[in-house]
């Protein structure tokens, strides 16, 4: 892969330039790599699972930075030469972790206790547990908000 720096000529210069090669600037660094040709390639189930996935995060991250509050959020987040889209795209691609579910204190009445442990790389918004019968039919469903900007939820 070429690399240019200090270039006035390609300062900034992004993009696919016909089908020849494509322009990324990382770190105000350009860097040129080949066109990738794709018309052979066949995709396996999980390929394009991931890269439903990809396209979905690409959508949700728009619409998030275009938050003034959320993009000040993930402008917060990024650490030196991260941009805030990185961010954003990696807060959607990595899925909250439920580390423990506690159900000592559950009894199964209403109002019972049920201890959960879960945590993001970014922030736990809200978390919501559903509990079913033996039949699969909802009995009781929480949605339990979480006012801190911690990572993790107890």
């Amino acid at each position: 892969m070429a690399n240019a720096t200090e270039n006035v000529i390609d300062r900034r210069l992004r993009g696919k330039f016909g089908k020849f090669c494509i322009f990324r600037t990382i770190n105000f660094k350009t860097f040129m790599s080949p066109y990738p040709d794709y018309s052979k390639r066949t995709w396996s189930k999980n390929q394009k699972a991931v890269r439903m996935r990809f396209r979905d995060a690409m959508t949700w991250t728009r619409q998030t930075l275009d938050d003034p509050e959320k993009r000040k959020f993930y402008q917060k987040k990024a650490k030196r030469g991260q941009s805030v889209w990185n961010v954003g795209v990696a807060d959607y691609m990595k899925k909250p972790r439920i580390d423990k579910i506690d159900i000592r204190d559950y009894k199964g009445q209403k109002g019972d206790l049920i201890h959960i442990q879960a945590r993001d790389n970014y922030m736990i918004k809200t978390v919501m547990i559903t509990l079913l019968n033996a039949m699969g039919l909802e009995v009781e469903s929480y949605l339990i908000p979480n006012n801190t900007d911690r990572k993790s939820v107890v």
